[in-house]
């Protein structure tokens, strides 16, 4: 059974890959110890070592055979230990690093020969290197990976034990809130029917307020325009008061002939100017008279409605206090307030006498020509 061409080619890398090493390893420790005694030998040694060396590549560039490569490394590894032996006694320190690394070189070389490339005696050739290689690759792959497992499942339970530590600190947390949340719900369906009927109860009392304020403000309203009639009734009958004592003395100085014409008709004058002012207070009384009937009504009927819608449905009741909201706020028109505000003067006495004469005169031509017609 040959070998084949890739079980040589892996052997001649594994054996460059550590002559590197021993390379690293040797060529400072010849270069330290040339100033000390027994250079000769040291230089000796060294050529040995190199070589050595140089046959491997050679023998590794010229195609040999499997079994003369690995005699031929075997003797670089013993050229390297019989080095190192020769230097070891000037510089213990670093002889014994490099015999370190020599050691792992041959450790591996023999565990590669006497496993991997045992001669099998039916052919003496030596078996594949390359699939024991692969096997033992693979079982160092299995060995990490079960380390990497092993890593693995240490942080698992670490992670698991700290998530029922953090589960455990929540539910001690959790479980007092939800204990208050049940009793705080538990008491609120209890008390929930009182609330209720408590919000009905101060839904009626706000609508009560409302309307008392509401009444309450029509009646203050209507009040006020009470005293303000009455202060301009009373104030005009003092003017007028005023405009009559002097015309009815004056009446009666004249009939006993005391006071002349002049006189007389100069007090006329004077009643007369007296009486515009005590007009214009009479008509206003009676304006603030009939807005304080009109404030007066509209809050009997607020203060009223209640009693009187309560009998009727529910509907019925909203369609009346509709039609009562209308009134009450709907726009007013003072139209005739403006018309009438403005005070009783000498023109306005004259207008009315040319025109209650007018109409006399227009009455008597009626009558006149309906008589003419009847006797016709």
């Amino acid at each position: 059974m040959a070998i084949s061409s890739e079980d040589k080619a892996f052997f001649i890398e594994f054996t460059m890959s550590k002559i590197s090493i021993l390379s690293g390893a040797l060529s400072p420790l010849a270069k330290k110890v040339l100033d000390f005694e027994g250079v000769g030998e040291v230089r000796g040694a060294r050529q040995i070592w190199v070589a050595a060396i140089q046959t491997m590549q050679t023998a590794a560039q010229n195609g040999y055979r499997l079994t003369e490569l690995v005699k031929i490394f075997e003797d670089v590894l013993t050229a390297s230990e019989m080095f190192i032996d020769v230097v070891k006694n000037q510089t213990p320190l670093d002889a014994a690093e490099a015999e370190t690394e020599v050691s792992k070189v041959r450790k591996e070389f023999s565990e590669l020969t006497t496993e991997e490339l045992v001669l099998r005696p039916e052919t003496g050739e030596p078996k594949s290197v390359r699939l024991e290689y692969l096997r033992r690759d693979a079982q160092e792959l299995r060995a990490q990976a079960k380390r990497e497992i092993g890593i693995l499942e240490s942080k698992v339970d670490s992670l698991s034990t700290a998530v029922s530590e953090s589960q455990s600190a929540f539910e001690a947390k959790i479980l007092p809130l939800q204990s208050q949340y049940d009793q705080a719900l538990k008491d609120y369906q209890r008390v929930r029917p009182e609330l209720q009927q408590k919000a009905v109860e101060l839904d009626k009392l706000l609508g009560l307020a409302g309307k008392k304020v509401l009444a309450g403000n029509y009646d203050q309203h209507s009040k006020q325009e009470q005293a303000s009639a009455n202060w301009l009734r009373r104030g005009a009958l003092i003017v007028m008061s005023c405009a009559i004592v002097p015309l009815a003395v004056s009446l009666i100085q004249f009939s006993h002939s005391s006071i002349s014409i002049e006189e007389t008709i100069l007090r006329f004058s004077f009643s007369i100017l007296l009486s515009i002012p005590a007009a214009y207070m009479a008509r206003e009384s009676t304006k603030h008279r009939q807005q304080q009937y009109a404030l007066r009504q509209t809050a009997l009927d607020v203060g009223a409605i209640d009693a009187y819608i309560a009998p009727l449905p529910v509907e019925t009741q909203n369609k009346i206090k509709e039609e009562i909201a209308s009134k009450l706020f709907a726009p007013k028109s003072f139209d005739h307030v403006s018309k009438e505000s403005y005070p009783i003067n000498i023109q306005e006495l004259v207008t009315k006498l040319v025109g209650i004469a007018a109409e006399r005169r227009d009455r008597d031509t009626s009558a006149k020509e309906t008589k003419d017609k009847s006797e016709a």
